[in-house]
C-alpha cells in the first residue's frame, strides 16, 4: 500500500537539517514584530495629540482611580501616590525589536546586547482650575553591550526604537478611551482668553532596580528559554 506524500497530505515531514523548530520559531518572531509596527502605527498623530491634550472635569481622586484598572490591563503596578497622583508601572525588559526579554536569576547581563528597560509614569497635573490632564512618562533604560549597568535615555533620543513611543500611546489612547466621559467640552469657535499656560513641570520619577524585573514577564507575555 503506498503512501501519500507529505506535500500532498500538508503534514510537515523530516527536515534533514535538524532545524525542525526554527520555521515555528521564526514565525512567532515575526508575529511579535508585526504586531510592534502595528502598535506603533495604528493611532494617527491626531488621536495621540488629543489624547494629551484632552482636559478632564471630574475630581482628580475620580480620575485617579477609574485610571488605574487601565493600566492593570497590561501593566503591573510597582508604585501609588494618592497623594502627588501618579502611579509607576513595573519595569520590563525587552529585545531591541520589542519582545519580552527575561534572564535567568535576574542576571541583567546576560540579558541581549541594547536590550530596552521600560517603565511608565502616569499623572495628572492640573491645567485649570477644577480640570486636570493626563500624562504618560516613560522611564527608558537600554543595556550596552555586555555591561550589567544600564544607561538611561531621554525619551526624545533617536536611538530609541519605535515600538516603545508605540506603548506610551497607547497607554494614552486607552486612558482617553476610559475618560473622554469626563472631558471637558471645548468652547465653540475662536477664544478671545488667553491661553491656559502651561502646567509646571514635575520632578523626574526615581527609576527602580531594574534587575527586580529581569526575570517577570507581563500579563500575556510568553517567556521564552533562557540563554547560557
Amino acid at each position: 500500500m503506498s503512501e501519500t506524500p507529505d506535500n500532498v497530505t500538508g503534514k510537515r515531514g523530516h527536515d534533514p537539517t535538524g532545524c525542525e523548530g526554527c520555521y515555528d520559531s521564526a514565525m512567532h518572531k515575526l508575529w511579535y514584530l508585526l504586531l510592534a509596527v502595528l502598535v506603533a502605527c495604528g493611532a494617527s498623530s491626531a488621536q495621540v495629540k488629543n489624547a494629551r491634550e484632552t482636559q478632564y472635569t471630574a475630581p482628580p481622586a475620580t480620575l485617579f482611580a477609574e485610571v488605574k484598572p487601565v493600566i492593570e490591563k497590561d501593566y503591573r503596578i510597582v508604585r501609588t501616590d494618592p497623594g502627588a497622583l501618579s502611579y509607576q508601572t513595573e519595569p520590563r525588559w525587552y529585545t531591541p525589536e520589542g519582545l519580552a526579554d527575561h534572564a535567568e536569576g535576574g542576571n541583567i547581563a546576560r540579558l541581549q546586547e541594547n536590550s530596552i528597560n521600560l517603565s511608565l509614569v502616569v499623572t495628572f497635573p492640573q491645567v485649570d482650575a477644577g480640570q486636570h490632564r493626563v500624562t504618560v512618562t516613560p522611564i527608558i533604560l537600554r543595556k550596552p553591550g555586555i555591561s550589567s549597568k544600564p544607561e538611561t535615555l531621554d525619551r526624545n533620543d533617536p536611538s530609541i526604537p519605535g515600538w516603545v513611543g508605540g506603548k506610551v500611546e497607547g497607554l494614552e489612547l486607552a486612558i482617553y478611551e476610559h475618560l473622554k466621559s469626563y472631558a471637558a467640552t471645548a468652547p465653540a469657535g475662536p477664544s478671545s482668553t488667553a491661553p491656559t499656560p502651561a502646567p509646571a513641570p514635575t520632578a523626574a520619577p526615581t527609576p527602580i532596580d531594574p534587575g527586580s524585573a529581569a526575570t517577570s514577564p507581563g500579563p500575556g507575555e510568553a517567556v521564552p528559554t533562557p540563554r547560557p
